[in-house]
């Protein structure tokens, strides 16, 4: 068989895991090309205490967002029976504690940050119903015109709050122009009935992005602005790896249900393709010592990064193999652990590395993540339930045998 041929052939295979991650990143690509645009516009016009205050801004809406949606995606891919009414009740009641949530962080144009919190987590939800949906192609849709409109209202625009809104108001007409697609009579009583489903989901969600709420205070205590830079540096330089494994792993949830041996594969497949593109970039990182010597001095917490990002791909892939096969609840135990892992890291040795040691604390976390994942899964194939037998029928060397 030619390449070509088994190229089709693995994609056809593999048709939903592959657009569903092409879709992911596609948007990540977009917001982060986007937003670095965005950025520098502001840094140009007005200066860079505009910029250090949007930015602020900026990031504690998005932090109150991602725990008022955490664990939404994978929820809406599971329950994917109540699309429509399920969508739509996570679509009020997500941004209703987002917009809660910002209210506590922010002190400073505090009713521009809860709107633009509301906003962000109403993209999450219609992505996730683009996701369930089999319609990824959306999701890049709402990010490109998300980022259009920031980056067209910031050519004209040079004051704080003036930033802020055009950011919320870009971030609104995106996500309802997607919601128009979903919107259908909201069904509160979903979150009631589902509520087993819901807290698992929720708990996992919080509990993978925990670090994430760890690192930004960390960082802003302990940062220097040259070891800011060089963090920052290495953060853009792995960023794409990190994107990759969790859309990945969506692709997977989205995908379902497979044989062990299929499965098998497809894990051993996607883990190698993370694990390839990781060796390339550690192998390239001397070539960053050409750059200049923020780049050069990012190059040691690259290399370690990089491979950091396999571990987590394969706690991401196996964890969605988990939610595939309904075991909810080990998915929060391992990002227990893993966030465990971390903080304990983090805790030993930043005396004596300081910021550094948030390099180390996400390594070992992917450590004792892939460790429990091997402790839990022996032979690296999800479990299947035995078939449940009528009172008339007996198992005999695998088949069932009526008697």
């Amino acid at each position: 068989m030619s390449p070509i041929t088994n190229a089709r052939n693995l994609y056809q295979q593999y048709k939903i895991v592959l657009s569903t991650a092409a879709g992911l990143l596609g948007s990540t690509a977009i917001l982060g090309i986007g937003g670095l645009a965005f950025w520098a516009l502001v840094g140009h016009n007005a200066g860079s205490r505009v910029l250090g205050q949007a930015a602020t801004s900026v990031s504690l809406a998005t932090l109150a967002s991602m725990i008022a949606g955490a664990g939404a995606i994978h929820l809406v891919i599971a329950r994917k029976d109540h699309l429509r009414s399920l969508v739509s009740t996570l679509a009020i009641a997500c941004p209703v504690i987002a917009g809660v949530c910002a209210a506590l962080f922010s002190s400073h144009a505090r009713i521009l940050v809860i709107f633009l919190a509301g906003g962000l987590t109403l993209g999450l939800i219609v992505d996730a119903a683009a996701i369930a949906d089999g319609r990824p192609q959306r999701v890049t849709a709402r990010a490109a015109i998300q980022v259009a409109g920031i980056l067209s209202a910031s050519i004209w625009i040079h004051s704080y709050q003036g930033f802020i809104i055009a950011w919320t108001i870009s971030t609104w007409v995106a996500s309802s122009s997607q919601l128009i697609h979903w919107a259908s009579r909201p069904d509160f009583s979903l979150l009631r009935n589902l509520g087993k489903d819901i807290w698992s989901y929720y708990l996992a969600g919080v509990t993978g992005q925990a670090p994430a709420f760890i690192v930004a205070p960390l960082a802003a205590i302990l940062s220097t602005p040259i070891v800011a830079g060089e963090a920052y540096i290495a953060m853009a330089l792995v960023g794409p790896l990190t994107s990759l494994s969790v859309s990945l792993s969506v692709g997977v949830h989205v995908d379902g249900k497979r044989s062990a041996e299929d499965t098998r594969r497809l894990f051993t497949r996607t883990v190698l393709v993370v694990l390839g593109l990781a060796t390339i970039a550690a192998l390239c990182t001397p070539l960053l010592h050409f750059a200049g010597p923020s780049f050069a001095a990012a190059a040691p917490f690259v290399a370690v990064m990089v491979f950091a990002t396999v571990l987590d791909a394969i706690c991401n892939i196996w964890s969605s193999l988990w939610r595939v096969n309904k075991r909810l609840m080990v998915v929060p135990i391992l990002y227990i652990v893993e966030l465990a892992a971390f903080a304990i890291t983090v805790a030993l040795i930043m005396p004596s590395l300081g910021i550094q040691s948030i390099v180390w604390g996400w390594y070992a976390q992917g450590v004792a993540g892939v460790a429990l994942v091997f402790i839990v899964e022996r032979r690296l194939i999800p479990r299947h339930e035995e078939p449940i037998l009528k009172n008339h029928e007996i198992p005999s060397k695998g088949l069932l045998v009526r008697v």
